[in-house]
């Protein structure tokens, strides 16, 4: 249903309403918000806020258009998940911030719960019609491509995301568990080799396995990842960092930071170890570049604020690097 017909290139995707009925699928609602947030942040005409500074609005009693002046966006993205079972029912809002806040559009997406990874990308292909985002050639063959999931699988992988950012020994266990038995059930599907990758990297990261042990293991599932679907940003920018921690391989490292931000150029996570090896490669320029774009896309994740910190020094402006330090402390 078109409300309005305001055009942007500028998006947060505040945290999904749980209107399920139960707090216990609030694994699932969070990690449907992660993943659209993934799926719209592929678009190149579109600057879209990255997961941790939107996480902060939860709860939030700040209005749209007080989220949207801080975040410097013009759009936001509200969804509903109002059931989820063997069928997902979604409702997904996009409201325009200034000079008041209207809504532009409204759509209920009613889909099988195997169909997903099309919701997602029906949605997105929406979104950017919407707000008059043109798709390049590239991304209209992405969003060209089809599949879909087993339910158990994809409820496993939804389960890992409560494990991926606690470091601890026990949740990485707990998500290489579901990892495997996601595996098991669906070997074909190459998110899950790039998530027990990330989870064997960061045991070797965390000196809960020698590297000797893990790595064999993070190659192994990133040659796999790689063959099933050349075009997943993660399974580049996983490359990327091994070549750099591991490796060594500057080069290579480099090559796959550039691949991994063309699959998805809004991921700032990317961007900020891309602008870290910019440093180490006595290019702070470039990191700076880079660190700003990474900061702008997410400024409330305290590992950007760090490395955008860390950039700054490189370039030069310690005054500028103290302050911020300061300001993040």
């Amino acid at each position: 249903e078109l409300i309005g017909a305001k055009k942007s290139k500028s998006v947060v995707v505040l945290p999904f309403d749980n209107y399920t009925g139960s707090n216990e699928l609030e694994y699932f609602v969070a990690g449907m918000h992660a993943s659209l947030i993934g799926a719209i942040g592929r678009l190149s005409g579109l600057r879209v806020i990255s997961k941790t500074t939107t996480n902060a609005f939860r709860n939030t009693e700040k209005s749209i258009s007080e989220i949207a002046s801080e975040l410097g966006v013009d759009t936001v993205i509200e969804a509903s998940v109002l059931g989820l079972g063997e069928k997902i029912s979604l409702q997904v809002k996009l409201v325009d911030a200034y000079p008041e806040e209207k809504q532009l559009w409204i759509q209920d997406y009613v889909e099988d719960k195997s169909q997903i990874l099309n919701l997602y990308n029906t949605v997105k292909k929406e979104i950017s019609k919407e707000i008059n985002v043109l798709l390049t050639p590239e991304e209209e063959r992405i969003l060209s491509k089809s599949r879909t999931v087993n339910r158990e699988v994809y409820d496993a992988y939804m389960r890992s995301y409560q494990f991926w950012d606690d470091f601890s020994e026990e949740s990485l266990i707990k998500a290489s568990d579901y990892f495997s038995g996601a595996i098991e059930k669906d070997p074909d599907w190459a998110p899950l080799y790039t998530g027990m990758a990330t989870v064997w990297m960061s045991f070797a990261q965390q000196s809960f396995e020698a590297p000797s042990v893990a790595y064999p293991v993070v190659y192994e599932c990133l040659e796999k990842a790689l063959e099933l679907d050349p075009d997943h940003a993660d399974t580049h920018f996983l490359i990327a960092m091994t070549a750099f921690l591991n490796q060594w391989d500057w080069a290579k490292s480099e090559r796959e930071f550039l691949k991994a931000l063309a699959a998805n150029p809004n991921e700032a996570m990317t961007r900020i170890w891309y602008a870290h090896l910019l440093c180490i490669l006595q290019r702070p320029d470039e990191g700076l570049t880079q660190a700003q774009l990474a900061f702008s896309l997410d400024p409330l994740n305290p590992f950007v604020q760090l490395l955008f910190s860390f950039t700054l020094s490189h370039a030069g402006d310690y005054e500028a690097a103290q302050a911020s330090a300061e300001q993040f402390l």
